[in-house]
């Protein structure tokens, strides 16, 4: 559910709130080890740091790579479009 707070913040544009709801979820999902939440925060993260303007090629790719292990290990597909759309952040850079 952090998540998808996260996630209203960043539609709403209020990006520095969200990125404060995205890293309390990415948190709760890794000692919880929810996968998919962790996988839904992760995607999150990159999009609202790329928003914010504020990240490195090389963290953002990092971001890109571990969401992508993560989509491999939950199967929570629903995730790609999000994480496609992160990709293009990261190819534009």
């Amino acid at each position: 559910m952090l998540a998808d707070l996260a996630e209203a913040l960043y539609r709403a544009a209020d990006h520095h709130a969200a990125l404060q709801a995205v890293d309390e979820a990415l948190m709760v999902a890794r000692r919880r080890t929810d996968r998919v939440a962790e996988l839904h925060a992760t995607v999150l993260r990159g999009l609202i740091i790329c928003a914010l303007g504020s990240t490195s090629h090389e963290e953002l790719d990092e971001i890109v790579g571990d969401a992508q292990n993560l989509l491999d290990v939950s199967g929570a597909v629903y995730f790609t479009p999000q994480l496609d759309q992160l990709r293009l952040h990261l190819e534009r850079r």
